[in-house]
């Protein structure tokens, strides 16, 4: 019963994502990513951790980790947004 609650749950959400111009979702994204950013500490730290390995300690890790957040729910929603877009809808955004 959860498991189909959640689909129906996740597909009104893909609706309203789908209904919504480009530029409004990638501002819910952009909302989106920062609530996920402020409550999902635990990622948070994983990135910062990799950024460190990779780049060595820099304070200019904290933007690129909010970054990386921002980027990866807009890629997400932006992704939904155009499953139900045609050709010729993506065209002038291509």
């Amino acid at each position: 019963m959860i498991g189909y609650l959640g689909f129906i749950v996740a597909k009104v959400l893909l609706g309203i994502v789908q209904a919504l111009p480009l530029p409004v979702v990638i501002r819910v994204a952009r909302l989106l990513a920062g609530i996920v950013w402020i409550f999902d500490s635990r990622h948070r730290k994983v990135i910062r951790h990799n950024l460190t390995i990779a780049f060595g300690c820099d304070p200019g890790h904290h933007q690129l980790v909010r970054a990386t957040y921002r980027r990866f729910v807009e890629n997400i929603l932006t992704a939904a947004w155009i499953g139900k877009r045609t050709d010729i809808e993506l065209k002038p955004l291509i």
